[in-house]
């Protein structure tokens, strides 16, 4: 059977989803992030990348957080850090407290995060993987989960759980088999699957480019997005930049190219990750960003978590 269709109908079908694109989603409380990314978008595959403690996992619990807030069904696959980690560090983005620390606190001190915050438990379904897991399992349980448990966003954390023990030789086979398969998943059901995957050792720690992620330019080829986090070096703490300002910045967005290389920042407090309000050029144009109060939300976008 040959492969092929007539330009009529192929037209048809293009013209049917300019009219009717692929739903996404908006991260009410990260303008800039939804700007930039025209939402999480359905049958897409993005890559997020950052250097071992630059608290990719935290930024992933926001994400997750906001998210629930939305009604938006997600499912974690936080194989790293496990399942009640990340709903720790979730409760820590919802009460801008850090519920993660290791220290005893009383049930009083948190439960009204969990009560004002009911969108997390009811739009949340968590892997209890604690080990590697079979590529194939895993793109059935996301099937299974989309089509009868209304899971639309699934963040898996992170790739090297899904590659089986082998010789150095094939790692990067693997890599690119799994990639392929969750890629190839994400076209064929409506899901937005959020991987992660970890760097080469760079100079300097950060992250600049996607040939600093760890694997062949296949996954990257085949991504709709790529997503870098990175931790500031000292000489570019000034301003309102400190220690805890994240730089992300997208190099790859399939269908918002003129965000490609843009930076944005994120600041973080307490569990929580707030936008700064920067709508500079790439390189900021010599502007410091300032700070949004925490909270206090966006005329277009509404309130905070």
């Amino acid at each position: 059977m040959l492969n092929i269709q007539g330009g009529f109908e192929v037209f048809q079908s293009a013209s049917l989803e300019i009219v009717n694109p692929p739903k996404g989603y908006m991260i009410n409380a990260w303008p800039l992030f939804s700007q930039y990314t025209g939402g999480l978008r359905l049958h897409e595959f993005t890559i997020f990348c950052g250097a071992t403690g630059s608290g990719k996992t935290q930024f992933l619990a926001n994400l997750v957080c906001h998210l629930t807030k939305q009604k938006v069904k997600c499912f974690i696959a936080s194989v790293e850090t496990g399942q009640n980690d990340f709903a720790r560090r979730m409760m820590s983005a919802a009460g801008r407290t850090d519920f993660n620390s290791g220290h005893a606190m009383p049930m009083e001190k948190f439960s009204p995060t969990i009560r004002a915050n009911e969108h997390m438990l009811e739009h949340t379904i968590f892997s209890t993987h604690d080990n590697r897991i079979d590529v194939l399992e895993m793109v059935q349980t996301l099937q299974y989960l989309n089509e009868k448990k209304g899971v639309e966003v699934a963040v898996l954390d992170n790739l090297n759980f899904f590659l089986k023990p082998t010789k150095a030789s094939d790692t990067l086979i693997e890599m690119d088999e799994a990639v392929h398969a969750f890629v190839m998943l994400a076209k064929k059901i409506p899901i937005h699957i959020f991987m992660v995957m970890h760097p080469k050792k760079t100079e300097g720690g950060k992250v600049l480019s996607e040939f600093d992620i760890k694997g062949s330019s296949t996954s990257v080829q085949e991504a709709s997005n790529v997503l870098l986090f990175n931790r500031l070096n000292e000489d570019e703490m000034t301003g309102s930049f400190s220690p805890l300002t994240r730089e992300l910045v997208f190099k790859k967005i399939r269908k918002r190219g003129a965000f490609v290389n843009k930076k944005f920042y994120m600041d973080f407090n307490q569990g929580a990750y707030d936008e700064l309000e920067d709508r500079t050029s790439q390189d900021n144009g010599g502007i410091q960003p300032t700070r949004k109060a925490p909270g206090r939300g966006n005329k277009f976008f509404g309130p905070d978590l």
